[in-house]
Parts: structure tokens; C-alpha cells; sequence
């Protein structure tokens, strides 16, 4: 017996997409010069403005509602009995430091660059800015 031959497929023409066609370059013209440019200045990094005489020391990081503590990285010396200024959207209030603990140890003092928590008496948010009066 014969074999059957397969039936050819039609192949179509490749059609040129315009993906496939070379790019025409901008005009002159168009392109802004460098002299109309303003140079690009490094921005340098600041703290949040506070009020006159306010030391910016940080950012509340976290805040524990149920033992009412702000936890937060020092960015100056912070010891118990100064006064601190926390400032928010919704947060405005300022109070002495009366407990302050570092890795779930109660301390006086802390240094610069320190993972603190405070004790405060009104609710604070995550982002508000501390300062230190």
C-alpha cells in the first residue's frame, strides 16, 4: 500500500513591523540646551524644623499603645529629667522623661545612635518627630 502524503501548509509572507524599521533621531532643534539647564545641586540631609531651640533627636520608629512607650534611635544624648517635644500630624505635647530603657534594661542616660524606649503619657505615632527642649 501507498503511504499518504501529509497536505503542504500554506506558509504567509512575513509581513515588516514597524518595530523592524530604523528610528528616526529627534531634530535638534527639540532637544534643550545645556545652558537653559539649572545644575543639579546635592541635596544635603535635615532635620525636621522644631521650634526655636529644640535639638531634633529622632523619629518615633514604633509605639506600643498598651505600655504607652515610643520607640525610637537617637540622633543626640538624651538622659532622664530633660524634656522632650513630640510632633506629628495629629501629635503636638511636650514631657519630662521619666523612665527610659535600652534592650528592656532601665537606664539614665543614652548615647548618641541608641535604640530607646520612653514612657509617655499621650498617644504618639509611628513617624512623629522627637525633639529635645
Amino acid at each position: 500500500m501507498p503511504k499518504k502524503k501529509a497536505p503542504k501548509k500554506k506558509v504567509k509572507p512575513v509581513k515588516k513591523s514597524a518595530a523592524a524599521k530604523p528610528k528616526k533621531k529627534a531634530s535638534s532643534s527639540r532637544a534643550p540646551s545645556k545652558a537653559k539647564r539649572a545644575p543639579l545641586l546635592p541635596l544635603a540631609p535635615k532635620a525636621p524644623p522644631g521650634l526655636p531651640g529644640e535639638k531634633f533627636l529622632g523619629k518615633v520608629e514604633d509605639y506600643f499603645g498598651k505600655i504607652s512607650v515610643a520607640a525610637f534611635t537617637l540622633k543626640e544624648a538624651l538622659s532622664v529629667g530633660d524634656t522632650i517635644h513630640l510632633h506629628g500630624h495629629t501629635t503636638d505635647f511636650t514631657e519630662e522623661v521619666k523612665s527610659m530603657q535600652i534592650d528592656h534594661e532601665t537606664v539614665q542616660k543614652a548615647a548618641k545612635k541608641a535604640a530607646v524606649g520612653i514612657k509617655v503619657s499621650e498617644k504618639c505615632r509611628k513617624g512623629d518627630n522627637v525633639y529635645l527642649i
